[in-house]
């Protein structure tokens, strides 16, 4: 598995589906990535974000907010951030993708996604810019 660059990055998962949650747990600990878990918004944005290098997985349905309205208070809080949206087979009401994208929003996936999608957007998101030139 790749991630040589970057050692040990957090991923936060915001999703208020524990099933969801807890199987992400599980994928990022079988590779040695350090994760944190929140069901709402309202408890990450109120977490102090680490300055360690690391990405957001966003469910663009939380019950206190849209996933847009997330990504955008969390870009406010630090702007390099990266975040990946997910949503349940591209169910998308509140155009939470559409207008993430107009904000600079890279990485979408639509679930049920394959675990080596979602291995390689985590991976994207968490190495420099030079290192994922050097790695093409």
């Amino acid at each position: 598995m790749p991630f040589q660059q970057v050692e040990r990055p957090l991923i936060h998962v915001l999703d208020d589906d524990a099933w969801i949650r807890e199987a992400l747990v599980s994928l990022f600990d079988s590779i040695k990535l350090e994760t944190r878990t929140y069901a709402t918004a309202r408890d990450f944005l109120t977490s102090k974000l680490p300055d360690k290098p690391g990405c957001v997985v966003l469910d663009i349905r939380l019950p206190d907010m849209t996933g847009f309205d997330c990504f955008y208070q969390l870009k406010q809080i630090n702007e390099h951030l990266a975040v990946i949206l997910m949503t349940g087979f591209g169910y998308d009401p509140a155009h939470s993708i559409v207008k993430a994208r107009q904000h600079g929003l890279k990485s979408v996936l639509y679930k049920p996604f394959r675990l080596e999608q979602l291995l390689t957007e985590v991976e994207k998101a968490v190495s420099s810019p030079a290192d994922v030139a050097s790695s093409s």
